[in-house]
Parts: structure tokens; sequence; C-alpha cells
């Protein structure tokens, strides 16, 4: 597990990167029910691609999306900052950011 968040250390430091770590600690959540990724398409149009227990989807509609990049908001709102996550990671791994 320590080379894994070294290397999250590493990517971290890429220009268009930044971590934010969600703890336990927190509570729940409005993203308990699974992952998604949120694409911002070149030409203004968002679609989200969100994960299902054996399966995905894309979704287009609107209002969805809308809920979705949201609730994506408030999960960084609860989230440590990127400087506090930076430092957490290397808690857990022993090394000093």
């Amino acid at each position: 597990m320590e080379e894994q968040l070294r290397a999250l250390l590493a990517v971290a430091c890429k220009p268009r990167v930044q971590i934010q770590v969600l703890p336990f600690a927190r509570g729940a959540h409005s993203a308990m029910n699974g992952p998604l990724v949120i694409l911002n398409m070149a030409h203004a149009e968002s679609l989200v691609y969100a994960e299902t227990p054996g399966s995905g989807q894309v979704i287009t509609d609107p209002g969805v999306v809308a809920n979705c990049v949201e609730q994506f908001g408030d999960l960084r709102g609860v989230s440590l900052s990127p400087v506090e996550s930076l430092r957490f990671i290397a808690s857990l791994g022993g090394e000093g950011t």
C-alpha cells in the first residue's frame, strides 16, 4: 500500500491533477450509491458515467447530469482540502510532503 500512496503523491504534482480524500470519519455522504465520472465534453455538453454492480451506464439527461454535478460539488465540500488530503496520504505512507 505504501507504494500506491507514493504513486498518488507523485501524480498529485501534475498540473491538471487534484486529489481530495473523504475520510470514513466524515460519515455518510450523497454518493454512497456508487462511483461516477463527470465528462465535460469540448462542445460544452456534460455526460455522466455511473457504475452499478455488474454494469455501467452513460447518462445524457441534462437534469440527471446537473444533479450529479451538484453531488460532486457537495463531495468536494465535505472532503479534506487538496493540501490536507496530500498530508493525509503522506501520513499513511510514512512520508512528509
